[in-house]
């Protein structure tokens, strides 16, 4: 601990130190008899149990009223050098980059709400990470552009997840249509889906800034089960994460023909990323793993120097001390 004010603390422990003094020297003065009237019988008053049992307690009371006073003032002085205690704090963070791209086609609807609860964790551990969301069926839809602002990303992670559950036990009311429509609203053309796997891989990766300093990761879950027209195939789209220096870690299901496995794990692979299965135990575990280890790039940012007043606990002494004084001087009264 550090003072602000040293002298002002040292000014304290002086005045302290003489009051001590003071109080000593008032203990050894004999009073004489200065005037005022006389009583008989003094000596057989201070003979008595009662008058002795009230004279020693006038003497402690007195003694700890003095006690008292000196701890205000040296508390009060200390709190008026400002103690304080000095902090250093590292303002690394994370430079990683993360688009979770969903397929929302219904045969998604499993593998993404399992996703959607693992990286609704993985958020919560976040520090300086972006995260955006990307949905697509016909059409892809930015639902959550980069950002930092995890309790809004959380808020949207967490519609998505109402909208599943939804889903599974069919609408019922006006909210509900709400949480359905938040995951299929602008994703569809008219009343019929696509699964444009390509358009919304690319939809994705043209979300990320040209920062060559940060990580850049996209989580590709689908089926790759292409119904459809697309703009970008899902290997030009894979080359153009590529180029972008980002990385493809694809979710599919089990019941994927092997065919549209192969060609999803070739592209995935290609952008240095990996291949799991949705239902598979510990497939997203693992995909929230992997990703943890490539946080270990870190932004190096300034070294902050903090001073931190400690003035809680004086303060606390002080109040103790002033409420011990006042019902200390109370008692004595009686």
């Amino acid at each position: 601990m550090e003072l602000k004010h040293t002298v002002v603390f040292i000014a304290g422990i002086v005045i302290a130190v003489l009051l001590i003094v003071v109080a000593m020297l008032d203990l050894k003065k004999k009073e004489d008899y200065t005037g005022g009237k006389k009583t008989i019988g003094n000596l057989y008053i201070q003979q008595e149990s009662y008058y002795k049992r009230k004279i020693i307690l006038f003497r402690v009371l007195s003694a700890l009223i003095c006690v008292f006073c000196i701890l205000a003032i040296v508390i009060s002085s200390l709190i008026i050098a400002r103690p304080y205690k000095t902090e250093i704090v590292d303002k690394d963070r994370y430079n990683k980059d993360i688009i979770l791209c969903l397929d929302i086609s219904r045969s998604m609807d499993e593998a993404n709400e399992v996703l959607v609860d693992a990286i609704l964790e993985l958020v919560k551990k976040m520090d300086g990470e972006r995260i955006g969301i990307v949905i697509f069926n016909c059409t892809p839809v930015v639902l959550t552009p980069l950002t930092d602002d995890y309790e809004y990303v959380i808020e949207c992670l967490e519609r998505i997840k109402n909208g599943y559950e939804i889903i599974k036990r069919g609408e019922n009311d006006l909210e509900d249509y709400y949480y359905e429509n938040y995951i299929f609203s602008g994703t569809m053309s008219g009343d019929y889906g696509g699964s444009l796997i390509g358009d919304g891989l690319t939809a994705a990766a043209m979300n990320f800034t040209e920062d060559d300093e940060r990580t850049k990761l996209i989580i590709l879950s689908t089926d790759n089960e292409i119904n459809g027209n697309p703009i970008v195939s899902l290997e030009d789209a894979g080359e153009f994460c590529k180029s972008k220096k980002i990385s493809v870690f694809g979710i599919g299901i089990q019941s994927m023909m092997e065919q549209y496995y192969n060609e999803m794990k070739a592209v995935v692979e290609n952008t240095g990323g990996k291949m799991y299965i949705g239902e598979e135990p510990t497939a997203v575990d693992d995909i929230v793993s992997d990703i943890e280890k490539i946080s270990d790039s870190r932004m190096k940012g300034e070294v902050e120097t903090r001073a931190i007043e400690l003035v809680r606990i004086p303060f606390i002494l002080l109040l103790i001390a002033v409420s011990g004084m006042y019902v200390t001087m109370k008692i004595t009264k009686r």
